[in-house]
C-alpha cells in the first residue's frame, strides 16, 4: 500500500525515514522518488500546496521550508554554507520541480539549482519538471529544455512517471467533479 510522502529537508522526518528503511526495506527503499522543489522565497506559500499535493500522492519530496540553512538563504551569511546545503539536498533528490512565477527571474539560487541538475549525469531532462504559475509572462529560453508543467493533468502524468513506486496514491480513478475541483486549480491552469 502506497504511504504519504515527507519532506526530507525535515530533520525529524529524514530521521524518522532512514530507522524505517532499516527497519522495512521493503516500503522504504533508499531510491525511492524525491522531487526537490525549487522556488523563490515569495512564492513560498503556493510552493507549500504543490509540495503537500506531491506528498499526499505519496511522493517524498525536499522543501526547503524546515532546512534551517536553506528556509532563509538571503538571511545566511555564508554563501559556501547555503551553496553546499542546496547541493546535499540535491544529492539526496531524484527529480526536482521548479516553480516558476513572475517573480523567480529575481532568484539568485533558482537558476543555480537548475544549473546544477542540468549539468548532473544522475539526473536527465525528463527528471526536471518546469512547473508555470499561472499567469507568468516570459520565460529564460533556457527553461525550455525541461517539460513545461502548466496544468494539473500534466503535473500529475510527471509525477506518474518521476514516481519509482509501483502504486500512487493519485492513481485512484478521478472523477470528474474530482478534476474539476482540483486541489492546484487555483496555482494551475
Amino acid at each position: 500500500m502506497a504511504r504519504k510522502g515527507i519532506n526530507k529537508a525535515n530533520q525529524q522526518e529524514w530521521q524518522l525515514f532512514e530507522n524505517m528503511r532499516l527497519l522495512s526495506d521493503s516500503e522504504y527503499k533508499q531510491n525511492r522518488t524525491c522531487i526537490f522543489v525549487s522556488h523563490k522565497k515569495e512564492d513560498a506559500i503556493k510552493a507549500r500546496e504543490i509540495t503537500n499535493y506531491i506528498m499526499d500522492c505519496g511522493i517524498d519530496v525536499f522543501f526547503d521550508e524546515n532546512d534551517e540553512i536553506l528556509s532563509n538563504p538571503e538571511m545566511n551569511s555564508d554563501p559556501v554554507k547555503v551553496t553546499n546545503a542546496i547541493n546535499k539536498a540535491l544529492q539526496r533528490s531524484t527529480h526536482m520541480i521548479c516553480i516558476l512565477s513572475n517573480k523567480t527571474q529575481q532568484s539568485w539560487w533558482v537558476p543555480y539549482e537548475i544549473g546544477y541538475v542540468s549539468n548532473n549525469r544522475a539526473f536527465s531532462i525528463s527528471d526536471i519538471g518546469i512547473l508555470l504559475i499561472k499567469n507568468i509572462i516570459h520565460l529564460p529560453e533556457y527553461l525550455f529544455l525541461a517539460k513545461n508543467i502548466s496544468t494539473t493533468i500534466e503535473l500529475d502524468n510527471f509525477l506518474k512517471s518521476s514516481s519509482s513506486e509501483k502504486t500512487l496514491l493519485l492513481e485512484d480513478v478521478k472523477t470528474f467533479s474530482e478534476l474539476l475541483n482540483h486541489p492546484l486549480n487555483s496555482i494551475l491552469k
